[in-house]
């Protein structure tokens, strides 16, 4: 008997230790993947701001929501400032044709692994797969016809019923269980952030970006030829006042790349209002030095406000130093130092805006390819 005894306890510290083991190891692969795809695979195109007309700005309660960061999440909106770290989407259930009064629709935020939202019990959740995405119909606040997510205000309905914010603070809900459409809550999705984008250095002629998981401190932004596994550089440029869908120069933008698996974690450019140094900062959207101005090389004295189109040439003013962001050797890092006219800046603290990101190999990390032209 004690022989057996012996033996089951070995075998059990045996299969403890490789269950041990095997947990190690599956938290190393998950680290892996996601150093492997923060920021790479962000798909392009425009996300939202969700609030309500009367001003109040949505995220999602228990985010990530427990036990475990899988399941899905109460829609509350009870915020009064804007914050750009939630971004939300209404997509044609048929994807074709522009968004009309009456359509079929899904609801999604970009942060959770699973970002589509459903009618549970009545109630509004998110944090689902789109196999158990509810399809709500979006209807104008006034009028018929086409809908302008930029100013019209749009209702949303759940089979017959139309959706409305019931209860105060965190006890808010969504709830799907009005008859009227006048005791619906009407929401506003203005434009709040744009994926993905690049900035190229004109003096590297490549891409600028960080690690997305630094180690120690914060990572320093560079632009060259990178290998390690989580260092970034497509970005989403998310608008420091949400409104149309256009970026434009002259306004504050931030730049910051998710986790595309795990996409409730983020990292953005920064500057150290001190030593002016730019940097990668984990999931922290908030404080002014994250903000920066899209200069025109042509004057820096210019206040004209244009949209963006791919291949613009501009250059980087940090809004906390009031000083352009450059670099003056190429494996140097980002400092937001430089004054003077926008058309006089040496090539280090110039970029070209690319629209739609930098192209990657297939299948490697952060590889990059120029194009035959030799630039991006």
């Amino acid at each position: 008997m004690a022989t057996m005894a012996k033996a089951t306890t070995i075998a059990l510290l045996v299969a403890a230790c490789f269950c041990v083991a095997l947990a190690r190891d599956n938290a190393v692969r998950t680290n892996a993947r996601r150093l492997a795809l923060a920021g790479m695979k962000t798909p392009v195109g425009w996300w939202y701001t969700l609030k309500t007309k009367s001003g109040m700005f949505c995220g999602l309660r228990d985010f990530p929501p427990k036990p475990d960061g899988y399941g899905s999440s109460r829609l509350y909106c009870i915020f009064p400032t804007y914050d750009h770290y939630w971004m939300w989407r209404v997509t044609k259930v048929n994807d074709t044709g522009a968004l009309t009064s009456g359509d079929e629709v899904y609801l999604t935020v970009y942060q959770p692994m699973l970002p589509y939202c459903k009618v549970s019990s009545g109630i509004v959740v998110c944090g689902v797969g789109a196999s158990a995405a509810t399809k709500f119909v979006i209807e104008k606040e006034t009028g018929k016809g086409a809908i302008n997510l930029t100013t019209d205000a749009v209702y949303l309905k759940s089979a017959t019923k139309y959706c409305s914010l019931t209860g105060k603070n965190h006890s808010q809900v969504l709830q799907c269980d009005k008859t009227a459409k006048s005791s619906g809550t009407a929401f506003l999705l203005p434009a709040s952030a744009y994926t993905a984008a690049a900035l190229v250095n004109g003096y590297t002629e490549y891409p600028c970006g960080g690690d997305f998981y630094p180690d120690n401190d914060p990572s320093n932004i560079t632009c060259g030829i990178f290998n390690a596994p989580g260092f970034v550089v497509n970005m989403t440029v998310a608008l420091g006042t949400p409104g149309a869908p256009v970026i434009k120069t002259g306004t504050n933008v931030t730049f910051k790349a998710y986790d595309d698996l795990y996409r409730y974690h983020m990292s953005q450019f920064k500057v150290n209002k001190q030593t002016k140094r730019m940097y990668f900062e984990v999931d922290n959207p908030a404080g002014a030095n994250q903000w920066f101005q899209m200069v025109l090389l042509t004057n820096s004295s210019t206040t004209a406000s244009v949209p963006l189109t791919n291949g613009t040439m501009v250059a980087l003013k940090s809004a906390v130093t009031g000083q352009y962001c450059g670099l003056t050797v190429a494996a140097g890092s980002l400092s937001c130092n430089m004054t003077g006219h926008a058309a006089a800046l040496p090539a280090g603290y110039t970029y070209r805006f690319m629209d739609g990101g930098w192209p990657m190999k297939e299948g490697t990390t952060a590889t990059w390819d120029k194009v035959a032209s030799g630039k991006a």
